[in-house]
């Protein structure tokens, strides 16, 4: 299950109040550098299941990834997840995951 960003942009309100422009100016420009920070502009994906091997995981981006962190594991019994995005060229689609756990696990990832 995907979550949308929780960052909305910042919508300025037309006034001919001096001090209000001031004040939309300085919100503004804060708003800017948050909105640029690229681990914001993501989803949260629940639930995700990975077996020993390599795994192809629809990140619901609708743009090229541009990376991705684990944020809860579930199930571990010893080994490691490694990212096998060059092993194809659908990177606005799919998310390429190997595991090399023993079983399968369950994960949930923060993709961006």
């Amino acid at each position: 299950m995907a979550q949308n960003s929780f960052i909305s942009p910042y919508v300025r309100n037309t006034t001919d109040d001096e001090s209000i422009e001031s004040v939309q100016n300085s919100l503004e420009n804060s708003f800017r550098s948050v909105e640029a920070c690229p681990l914001l502009d993501g989803h949260l994906l629940e639930d995700i299941e990975l077996p020993n091997g390599i795994t192809d995981v629809d990140h619901k981006l609708g743009r090229e990834l541009k990376g991705w962190f684990l944020t809860r594991t579930r199930n571990l019994a010893g080994g490691d997840i490694c990212d096998k995005q060059s092993l194809h060229n659908e990177t606005d689609k799919i998310l390429r995951l190997s595991s090399t756990y023993a079983a399968t696990i369950t994960v949930d990832l923060w993709v961006f």
